[in-house]
């Protein structure tokens, strides 16, 4: 076990000096001068502060190296608002030349992975930034190619509330459905399909005009009626009247008829309606008088056809 314990710590040493390697070649690259300013290292993180020159302004570079990947993160403080930094998968800052943004004064801030703040590093607070004459004083001072590589800018930190999330994803789905429903709407598909529509609805004009046509109908059946009534009694009278002497039984025989060649009965069996009069009953009776009325309304038969007919169907 310890032997194992052992082989980790030596991995991990090896990994982070290759790492701090890496950076000080950047450094190198970066800078025509530099220097570490300050330096802080516990059993949670490393952090390392470097200044730098490049044609006669000065530039910071950060080390900071997490022991546990992302347990901690780096924020830096300008002028009263916090800005972060890009940083890796393990959530390190490696950053050889950081632009300020002309601040007069930084201060680095150390953060667990819950956001919460970690007080301490006093030296870290309201660093004031070093004019070149300040640089030159340094000790230790390293010279490297000054090729101007790796400046990288701060960038504010923009918090979400976790609230945001549900808001988002809300919007999206309403957005996602309202453009399902546009594209049925302009292709005219599913419930915007016009044969769709029409299907199982209630046409109220439809609907108007077989009320109007029933009403129609009915106050043309009271007419028949109405008539029909006046037919029986005018051949109940006639059958009264024993002085008329005529070759008939009808009221409105006359001797010169006039009669058409229509069939009748033919038709009336095309509408299935009864031609054997007796025993149709009142209702039958009642749709062939409608009948046999649009037949003489239309002139396919002659008046005395109508009124043969219509005293065949209502003498019994």
């Amino acid at each position: 076990m310890k032997f194992l314990m052992l082989f980790l710590g030596l991995l991990t040493l090896t990994f982070t000096s290759s790492e701090e390697e890496k950076f000080t070649i950047e450094l190198n690259q970066t800078y025509e001068q530099y220097a570490l300013v300050k330096e802080y290292t516990n059993n949670y993180y490393d952090l390392k502060l470097y200044a730098g020159k490049i044609k006669d302004k000065i530039y910071y570079g950060i080390y900071f190296r997490n022991t546990i990947p992302n347990e901690y993160k780096l924020k830096i403080k300008l002028k009263d608002k916090i800005y972060i930094l890009d940083k890796t998968k393990r959530g390190d800052v490696l950053a050889p030349a950081v632009d300020l943004k002309n601040a007069n004064e930084f201060s680095i801030l150390i953060f667990n992975k819950d956001d919460y703040y970690q007080y301490g590093l006093f030296d870290f607070q309201n660093i004031e930034v070093m004019n070149v004459e300040e640089f030159s004083k340094l000790n230790n001072v390293y010279y490297g190619k000054g090729n101007e590589v790796n400046i990288v800018t701060v960038k504010s930190e923009v918090k979400f509330n976790k609230i945001l999330y549900v808001y988002f994803f809300l919007i999206f789905i309403i957005l996602v459905c309202a453009s399902i429903i546009y594209y049925y709407y302009k292709r005219k598909k599913g419930m915007f399909s016009p044969e769709l529509r029409s299907s199982n609805v209630f046409n109220f004009k439809e609907f108007i005009n077989s009320v109007i046509v029933d009403l129609n109908k009915e106050d043309e059946i009271k007419d028949v009626e109405a008539k029909v009534v006046d037919i029986k009694k005018d051949m109940n009278n006639d059958n009264n009247q024993e002085n008329i002497q005529v070759n008939s039984t009808y009221k409105w025989f006359h001797y010169e008829e006039e009669v058409s060649n229509f069939d009748i009965k033919g038709y009336l069996e095309s509408l299935n309606l009864p031609t054997d009069y007796q025993n149709a009953t009142t209702d039958e009776k009642n749709k062939i008088m409608l009948e046999l009325m649009h037949l003489r309304k239309e002139n396919k038969i002659t008046y005395d056809d109508y009124l043969n007919e219509i005293s065949k169907l209502w003498k019994n």
